[in-house]
Formats: C-alpha cells, sequence, structure tokens
C-alpha cells in the first residue's frame, strides 16, 4: 500500500506526463449516424407543444393559470365541504377561506352567491344527502375523471404512435 502513495513532486510530475499524451490524442469525430439521430431529436423535442414539456418550461402565463386553476378548485372543495358540515350556512364559509385578501374576498363572494343558489335550488335534497356520501360522491367523481383522462392519453399515445411509424 506505501509504495501506491506518491509525494507531491511525483504526483505532479505524472499528471504532467498524464495531460501531455491525453493533448496528443486525435480529437473524435461523432459517427455521421449518431450525429444525424442526436440532431433529429433535439429538432423532436423543439418541436413538441408546451403541454408536453415538463412544468418549469411551460409559458408562465399557463403555470399561472394552472396553479390558479389548482387553489380554486381546493378552495371550491374547502367551501362545499365546510358548507355541508355548517348545514349551509355560505357566509360563514367564506369568512375563513377568504380573510384579508381582496381577490379572494371577491372570490369568496361569489361562492356564496353559488351556495345561495344551491342552497335554495337543492335545498331538498341536499338535507337529504349526509355530508359524507356527498364528499365520496365527489370523490369518485374526482376518480372517474382521473380514469378516464388515463384512458384518453393512452388512447391518443396508441393512436399517435400509429400516425408517426406510418
Amino acid at each position: 500500500m506505501n509504495a501506491m502513495k506518491l509525494n507531491t513532486e511525483d504526483q505532479a510530475r505524472l499528471e504532467r506526463l498524464i495531460t501531455q499524451g491525453l493533448r496528443r490524442q486525435p480529437l473524435l469525430k461523432a459517427p455521421t449516424s449518431l450525429q444525424s439521430r442526436v440532431l433529429a431529436e433535439i429538432a423532436r423535442r423543439a418541436a413538441l407543444p408546451w403541454y408536453h414539456l415538463s412544468f418549469r418550461q411551460w409559458p408562465m402565463l399557463m403555470q399561472i393559470g394552472f396553479v390558479f386553476t389548482a387553489l380554486a378548485t381546493v378552495v371550491l372543495a374547502r367551501s362545499v365541504l365546510l358548507w355541508t358540515q355548517l348545514g349551509h350556512a355560505a357566509t360563514e364559509v367564506a369568512a375563513p377561506v377568504t380573510h384579508g385578501v381582496t381577490f379572494l374576498e371577491s372570490l369568496g363572494s361569489a361562492l356564496s352567491a353559488l351556495g345561495s343558489v344551491f342552497g335554495l335550488v337543492g335545498n331538498g335534497l341536499l338535507h337529504r344527502i349526509p355530508g359524507f356520501w356527498l364528499v365520496v360522491g365527489i370523490g369518485v367523481g374526482i376518480v372517474m375523471w382521473a380514469m378516464l383522462a388515463g384512458i384518453g392519453v393512452a388512447v391518443y399515445r396508441t393512436l399517435d404512435s400509429g400516425r408517426a411509424r406510418a
């Protein structure tokens, strides 16, 4: 093991020798088939639509829109959940959700109005459905939507790959 250890002077001389030997080597050029495949892949990726790219590569407006839509969905789901648990008191739902932020206050008032409409139209129906089953129904609907989206993606990729080969 001690025979393998080099002092700093020998190590520097060895590094210089290796560097000189490597610099004398001819530069290798990539095969033309590899070069054409790499350039074709770069062109293919550049031609992809924005929604096939990662989220960080989406246009900024679409990222903001997605985040806003996701937050609005969470706020709406929370409002519906609280609305069913508070005995349809839509005004009580808007206060904790939209405390202090003007934009969210307007969204809360819109949800309050929507809650009032649901309260008037579905008063008899919603009072008969327990809140637990309403939440279960919403969950089943979300799972069904996700399955439908997955099936749609699978069908699209199947049809799209057949078109790409032709």
